[in-house]
């Protein structure tokens, strides 16, 4: 019988192939056991449905192709195809993700996209909204940086953990209805650009694996934070007048919707419902910030200054 490994990820206990995944991720310590959602690779490759049967939800195109799609099918079940990648079902519940690799010549990081989506849509279907954000911990509270790729939020991410915050995400965290935040893995992926600012000492402490990843360079072994509440939100803007970090007064929660993972995907009013409580107790209770940022901004400065005004 093959070993499998019990870790969280997005809020959720995970049980997988040991060796699936090589992104850093927590393990689940003995207190925190809990039902947990079970990712297996099937021996054989998973047929593509039939998309005149189905449903489609998301998809990313580059250049008229389809990098990646999000179909569900009459009894709920998620499919996620990358074509020449992986393909992947999440049972309606949450609890079984299915998943195969495109062939004996598939892109040997097609895991990736377990943690890039199928684990994200579990964790929602689980009863967990998924930001779509970067996040640290930072004197035992979370920071939350959202914003269009490319923004900037990684690297904030990347520079704040070299000065002593815990990593959460640098893309996409769970937050629950007490407003916890739950680590995803430690890995980090950087641009080009911003991966060759980092000098030798920097790279040695975040324990940079050289291999290129099919969506940047992979950062590793960085050890996931432990979940923490939310003790604020910043939205990052561009802004030619920039840097500058200004509080928001009055946060309208409609402002929020936007930034969840999933959330054109599922829209069970049980999950809408949950949705808009989340981002309304987050609109009341959270400090919010606009991050106003011009393009070339210095990350590490940056991180300094949302430091400084802590």
């Amino acid at each position: 019988m093959a070993s499998t490994l019990d870790v969280e990820a997005f809020g959720l206990h995970v049980r997988l192939p040991a060796g699936l995944l090589t992104a850093p991720l927590r393990p689940v310590r003995d207190g925190e056991r809990r039902v947990p959602t079970v990712v297996t690779r099937s021996p054989d490759p998973i047929p593509v449905w039939d998309p005149s049967t189905v449903r489609r939800l998301r998809e990313l195109l580059q250049d008229g192709r389809v990098i990646w799609s999000v179909d569900v099918d009459r009894n709920m079940r998620l499919q996620i195809c990358a074509p020449g990648l992986a393909t992947m079902e999440v049972s309606p519940d949450g609890l079984e993700v299915t998943c195969a690799p495109e062939g004996d010549n598939a892109d040997p990081h097609w895991p990736a996209l377990i943690i890039a989506q199928a684990l994200p849509f579990a964790a929602t279907l689980r009863g967990l909204e998924v930001f779509h954000a970067s996040a640290v911990t930072l004197d035992g509270s979370t920071l939350l940086f959202s914003g269009v790729p490319g923004s900037g939020k990684s690297s904030l991410a990347t520079q704040l953990v070299l000065r002593g915050a815990g990593l959460l995400s640098d893309d996409a965290v769970a937050i629950d209805r007490d407003l916890v935040a739950h680590p995803s893995t430690g890995g980090i992926r950087l641009r080009d650009a911003e991966f060759a600012r980092l000098d030798q000492a920097a790279r040695d402490r975040l324990g940079v694996v050289s291999t290129a990843q099919f969506d940047g360079r992979m950062i590793g072994s960085v050890t996931p934070a432990d979940p923490a509440p939310v003790g604020a939100l910043y939205l990052f803007e561009h802004d030619s007048q920039g840097p500058t970090i200004e509080p928001v007064a009055a946060v309208a929660p409609i402002l929020l919707l936007g930034a969840t993972f999933v959330v054109a995907s599922i829209q069970t009013p049980e999950r809408l419902g949950r949705h808009l409580e989340v981002c309304a107790q987050i609109a009341a209770r959270v400090p919010v910030f606009k991050l106003r940022v011009t393009p070339d901004i210095d990350a590490g400065m940056l991180a300094e200054r949302v430091i400084a005004c802590r």
